[in-house]
């Protein structure tokens, strides 16, 4: 939460750094020392005609909600959305390093200024962005045990994995087999159904007057070779069934409480975990489809969707104090 005059927002140390990372111009105007640790706001800007390229590509609205958009798509524009960048950050005070806490971002959109929040309008006034560029504000707290003299400071970036969608595929049963090859280094691998079987949420899956589905096939499968650890995900290219009024309480069908569990902004859940023991070269890898009331008839209905995961950029460091 940025400080509104509410509350304390502790010993503002100005900085007026800047510099190039991952794409971005990078802004720290001012770290924060408070009671319980340090707090660094960074501020990311884009230029406009980057956003407008972007929204003109896949012909997005002032208030579009995503929801003609298939699962591929989704992830897609996540991908090369230029308002939204992951990293993780740390920090080095004097001679320890913090990893942070928690965090939070808000972002301003020029080409829609009057839909901007009230939260990001302050931070654009108080650090005086250029309202024609468009910017992300992360705000990272770090905490320390006991309190510090600030001597010196340094800030450690790493860029998180995003995920680039591959190519879809079906099968039916165990001994299936699709192959496909890794995007950068075009390394062929060979995914082999083990299983494949329809399961149900044992618990049931009503929160507020709503009903969520809860049938969805199970895929284990083996990849040879075995890629690198996180490299790949398998999920559902369809996003399932949403949730509806519960029959028996339909009447709370508008209660705002609504629990989002499966699914989300980013498309259907996607499980991998190792399932099994054994060496490297038999492990044993899990993905679920999304979650339907009423499954398709047959596995071979489910169009499974491969994701890679790739970092474009390496970490940076940046001596601040």
């Amino acid at each position: 939460m940025w400080h509104t005059g509410r509350a304390h927002a502790g010993h503002e140390i100005p900085l007026d750094h800047r510099f190039d990372w991952a794409g971005h111009q990078w802004y720290i105007p001012a770290v924060y020392r408070c009671g319980k640790g340090i707090v660094i706001d960074m501020c990311i800007s884009v230029p406009k005609d980057r956003i407008k390229a972007f929204a003109d590509k896949w012909g997005l609205e002032e208030d579009d909600d995503g929801s003609r958009f298939t699962g591929e798509e989704l992830s897609a524009i996540q991908a090369e959305n230029p308002l939204h960048i992951e990293f993780t950050p740390k920090i080095g005070l004097n001679s320890k390093t913090f990893e942070a806490c928690h965090g939070c971002a808000v972002s301003y959109n020029p080409l829609f200024p009057d839909s901007n929040d009230q939260e990001i309008m302050y931070v654009m006034r108080h650090y005086h962005l250029d309202p024609d560029m468009g910017w992300i504000v992360w705000r990272y707290c770090f905490r320390w045990l006991n309190r510090m003299e600030v001597r010196s400071l340094r800030l450690e970036l790493s860029q998180d994995p995003y995920t680039v969608p591959g190519p879809s595929f079906s099968v039916s049963k165990p001994g299936d087999s699709f192959s496909f090859t890794l995007p950068d280094n075009k390394e062929p691998h060979t995914l082999t159904v083990v299983d494949i079987r329809a399961e149900k949420f044992s618990a049931s899956l009503r929160f507020s007057g709503w009903e969520y589905p809860s049938d969805f096939y199970m895929m284990s499968y083996r990849l040879d070779p075995p890629p690198a650890p996180g490299l790949i995900t398998i999920s559902d290219s369809c996003r399932g069934d949403t949730a509806k009024a519960a029959a028996d309480d339909a009447s709370s069908a508008n209660d705002a409480s609504v629990i989002g569990i499966i699914g989300g902004a980013d498309g259907p859940t996607a499980i991998s975990a190792a399932i099994c023991g054994g060496t490297e070269e038999e492990r044993i890898e899990a993905a679920c489809s999304s979650a339907y009331f009423a499954l398709p008839p047959s596995p071979g209905d489910i169009v499974w969707r491969i994701g890679f995961h790739r970092t474009d950029f390496e970490p940076t460091e940046q001596k601040l104090i």
